[in-house]
């Protein structure tokens, strides 16, 4: 993994949590997109940025988020409960 993008990626995935822990969903949203795109192999930010939609109200992107994350861990029990989620 590129060292440089690894450490960009988690400063943006923190912001991303902190903003979430304000429900600053679009905001949060954005972080954690930046991270996935820093980092695209990391499942981690890919569920974040879905949950994130998903609770802006935003359940197309979450499900393509959620999709992400399934491609790289198709058994991720987090992501497989995300798609139950955004179907209700």
């Amino acid at each position: 993994m590129n060292r440089p993008a690894a450490l960009v990626a988690q400063r943006h995935w923190q912001r991303g949590l902190a903003l979430a822990g304000r429900a600053r969903w679009p905001a949060a949203a954005r972080a954690f997109r930046r991270a996935a795109d820093a980092v695209p192999t990391d499942v981690l930010y890919w569920i974040n940025l879905a949950n994130a939609l998903r609770h802006g109200g935003d359940l197309e992107h979450a499900l393509w988020a959620v999709r992400r994350c399934l491609a790289l861990e198709p058994d991720n029990p987090v992501g497989l409960r995300l798609v139950a989620d955004c179907m209700e």
